[in-house]
């Protein structure tokens, strides 16, 4: 899978108006980046053990799948591009290009979105993943659940 791939996934499986896409992505990302911060607050509360790499790796996946949704598809396999398939060693200088190359925000509510890659890929690599491995696990999960008609738009669902 390259980047150009998952952004390709990304813009099929959403189920999104193109109009609302940023709106959404922003959202998405702020909900699924509060499900990594309640792996690690619910660590914490039971005593420090280790975080399940599992379910964080799946976390992260969620959150590159809200941050391609909400980039401009160029923009984007220009940056998961930059950080795809390398360490953080390898990337060192990465990070300056993923906050130098930000382009400017077309709508005011999204500030900073484009500059959400980064701690999804040190959230990566501190699981000893790449950015590519993350979104793979993250397209595998969602086929599954495709498969298994278990993917709803629930906010369309009558009582």
């Amino acid at each position: 899978m390259t980047p150009a791939d998952y952004i390709a996934f990304v813009t099929r499986q959403s189920s999104h108006d193109p109009n609302d896409r940023q709106r959404a992505a922003a959202l998405g990302l702020m909900a699924e980046a509060g499900e990594v911060a309640g792996l690690y607050e619910r660590a914490l509360r039971a005593g420090q053990p280790p975080v399940d790499p599992d379910a964080l790796a799946k976390e992260l996946g969620d959150c590159l799948f809200y941050w391609t949704l909400g980039n401009d598809p160029d923009s984007a396999e220009r940056e998961l591009a930059a950080v795809w398939d390398k360490t953080h060693t390898e990337a060192t200088n990465e990070r300056r290009i993923l906050l130098t190359t930000a382009h400017p925000m077309r709508l005011p509510y999204l500030p900073s979105i484009e500059l959400a890659l980064y701690p999804i890929f040190i959230g990566a690599t501190w699981l000893g993943l790449t950015v590519g491995e993350v979104a793979a696990r993250n397209v595998a999960k969602l086929e599954k659940r495709n498969a298994e008609g278990s993917i709803t738009d629930r906010s369309r669902r009558t009582p």
